[in-house]
């Protein structure tokens, strides 16, 4: 696994966080006014295009909530298999919490504050580097 594929969990979160969005949008603006009156020459359905565009968020958002668990087990399984227990923490931190290195650095060494905000980086990129060269 590389960097890249570790932050598709980022991604698919951000997604799925804009997609609620739309929906409590939606939801917030209510339907469309309902009357039986005639409404002229338009012959749409205001109500029906409101039910399709919620419906089509919905079914984006279900994608999207599985498309998450399916990589969240995938990475998380990667993570687990790390020996070393400080690069697995930086993991779980950067790759599931997606917390910032500057949050990292100060996590793994509340003590010590002299850790700079690199390291935690610099370890994940050196694992990821010797397994891959392992591999």
């Amino acid at each position: 696994m590389n960097i890249k594929e570790l932050n598709k969990l980022f991604y698919i979160k951000k997604d799925i966080k804009q997609l609620e969005e739309q929906l409590a949008e939606l939801n917030n603006l209510g339907s469309a006014p309902l009357s039986d009156m005639p409404k002229g020459t338009n012959t749409s359905d205001p109500t029906q295009k409101f039910v399709e565009k919620k419906e089509k968020i919905i079914t984006k958002l279900n994608k999207a909530y599985t498309k998450y668990v399916t990589e969240y087990e995938k990475i998380n399984d990667f993570i687990e298999s790390i020996e070393d227990t400080e690069v697995k923490l930086i993991a779980r931190l950067r790759f599931i919490k997606h917390l910032d290195w500057f949050d990292i650095a100060e996590e793994i060494s509340p003590r010590r504050k002299s850790i700079h905000w690199t390291t935690p980086r610099k370890k994940i990129v050196r694992y990821l580097e010797k397994k891959k060269d392992r591999e």
